[in-house]
């Protein structure tokens, strides 16, 4: 199971931690403490599972504390979720798990490279115009941008890439564009997006796939 990553990936605004007795049946015990904490944007996995790992911690140390002085105030997990909540999964991450599609949202793919980010890490394909080449990216953060009047939406087809060979790598979405920060070709070092220009030319007919 994966909840860190797919409380990003999901566009979950907060997320935490619990203490609970174990019971027979697998996540049914009653919940001990809960404490909570805010997702920002600027939250990856690797930010909030060390935010998680230290709150986890303390909390733990709470619970020992209370156990100990017989101080312990039990809440059923049923009567936390009221049954207008729809309670969505977090299975295991594969590598299949984590290929980008580009026909999505600009929102819902920047949420999901950074609830992968830095590890296992989103990634794309590459399609070189000229050679028919293809190559494999890790995408680790991105911005989210508007469409200036020179771009329209029905105009670009998912997965074009837009640059300047410099400064940018603007990529097409299902409903905008998605500006690269941050990526690792395979075989690569990790390296920002400026960097990345200055050693290797994107042509205007190449395409993320």
């Amino acid at each position: 199971a994966a909840p860190i990553n797919w409380a990003i990936i999901n566009g979950e605004k907060e997320t935490g931690v619990t203490t609970f007795f174990l019971s027979h049946e697998i996540d049914t015990g009653e919940i001990i403490f809960r404490e909570k904490t805010e997702i920002s944007e600027s939250d990856n996995a690797e930010t909030l599972h060390d935010r998680l790992m230290v709150m986890g911690a303390a909390l733990v140390k709470k619970t020992i504390d209370a156990i100990l002085e017989d101080n312990t105030k039990v809440i059923p997990q049923e009567e936390l979720v009221g049954s207008e909540i729809v309670l969505k999964p977090a299975p295991k991450i594969f590598t299949e798990t984590c290929k980008i599609d580009w026909n999505r949202k600009s929102a819902e793919i920047f949420n999901f490279i950074r609830g992968l980010s830095p590890y296992p890490a989103a990634w794309t394909e590459l399609q070189r115009h000229e050679s028919d080449e293809t190559l494999r990216i890790k995408l680790f953060a991105s911005e989210k941008i508007a469409l200036t009047e020179d771009y329209k939406i029905n105009s670009l087809t998912p997965g074009t890439i837009i640059t300047d060979n410099k400064t940018y790598i603007d990529v097409a979405t299902g409903d905008g564009l998605l500006r690269i920060t941050d990526l690792q070709l395979s075989g690569k070092k990790r390296m920002k997006s400026v960097d990345f220009l200055n050693g290797y030319k994107l042509d205007n007919k190449d395409r993320f796939q």
